[in-house]
């Protein structure tokens, strides 16, 4: 919708995220680096815009919009602006801090997901618990052991490479109908 706006934000659990844009006008987005989440945390809670005082995770209240020419000059906290049109892919990485807006209206969807260099990020997210947040997403942890996801790597990968492989050999062959 025209000039909807996303609230500074990391994705729950601090997983990835995937945009894609099916059409329309263009959606622009402002990123902190992963690098850079606990510094824009800090200056937030020192300019008094972030109150910490009910919530340990008041920041994934999704409330602020902040100026990001202000956090990028005052505070030297490095900000991207991303303008995504239509049949274009956005990835969030986990701890990346982003908000923005919608230039006019557009059809965009978006899906969380993990890899197993997420792990570290899952565990160390804060979850908040004020009750502030509808219906917090919680995810837990407790399966993510290195075991386990060794475990399933290996035979996933095992199995995708089969198929892979498959493929391949399919591939060699004449096709069956020549379009």
């Amino acid at each position: 919708m025209y000039g909807s706006i996303f609230a500074l934000h990391t994705e729950e659990r601090d997983l990835f995220s995937m945009n894609y844009m099916h059409e329309g006008s263009p959606k622009f987005w402002y990123i902190v680096p992963p690098s850079h989440a606990d510094q824009l945390g800090r200056c937030l809670r020192d300019v008094d815009i972030l109150d910490t005082s009910h919530c340990q995770a008041s920041l994934r209240h999704k409330t602020l919009f902040p100026n990001p020419f202000e956090l990028a000059q005052l505070h030297n906290i490095p900000v991207y602006r991303i303008e995504q049109c239509p049949n274009e892919i956005i990835i969030i990485f986990p701890r990346a801090y982003n908000w923005g807006f919608d230039g006019g209206f557009n059809v965009t969807e978006s899906i969380n997901f993990a890899l197993p260099s997420w792990i570290p990020f899952g565990r160390s997210a804060r979850s908040c618990l004020c009750q502030r947040v509808g219906n917090p997403v919680e995810l837990n942890m407790d399966p993510f052991t290195e075991e386990n996801v060794l475990i399933y790597t290996q035979t996933h990968l095992n199995s995708q490479l089969l198929e892979l492989k498959h493929i391949l050999i399919a591939s060699d062959k004449q096709p069956i109908l020549d379009l």
